[in-house]
């Protein structure tokens, strides 16, 4: 697997995104919910909800993209887009006082490109860009408890479990 790790590691860039790149990885966006609606029945698949449409998921990157409330790190070898992973700084309330943290959120890596590095380089530029941009907030992300393959991912590169949350 080092040999293949290896050789992906030299053909794959990590980069930040560009405002070219918000049609393709929308397409990824909707690629990630539509998979993990069908694997997991994800958190956000609402029975009676229709699946994410592709200009939603456009118009919401794009804001992002305007807005630089956060950033989207691509893996791209030459042509395409094989993997992203998008983070944003937030702002909420813990017990009435409120707290700064970087989100992680739509991690996603091609079939093909999976278990040779590429998520972990995205998930670990991520990490970097909120510790120069942002500082030392507390960096979260959510899986679905039946993850397990993702839940152990994301333990091997230091993150811990710590809370279930609960809906209705």
């Amino acid at each position: 697997m080092d040999n293949v790790e290896e050789f992906i590691g030299d053909q794959i860039a990590v980069r930040q995104w560009t405002s070219a790149d918000v049609a393709e990885v929308a397409g990824m966006v909707r690629e990630l919910h539509t998979w993990t609606d069908q694997t997991y029945n994800g958190p956000f698949a609402l029975a009676d909800s229709p699946p994410l449409a592709l200009g939603q998921i456009y118009a919401a990157l794009q804001s992002d993209f305007d807005n630089r409330s956060g950033t989207v790190f691509v893996a791209a070898i030459p042509e395409q887009l094989v993997g992203i992973c998008q983070i944003s700084h937030s702002q909420g309330l813990s017990y009435k006082h409120p707290v700064r943290y970087t989100e992680i959120r739509n991690v996603y890596v091609k079939m093909n490109y999976r278990t040779s590095g590429v998520g972990k380089r995205l998930v670990s530029e991520a990490v970097a860009w909120s510790r120069r941009n942002v500082g030392n907030t507390p960096i979260v992300l959510y899986v679905d408890h039946s993850n397990t393959r993702a839940i152990e991912f994301y333990q091997s590169m230091g993150f811990e479990l710590r809370h279930s949350v609960l809906a209705f």
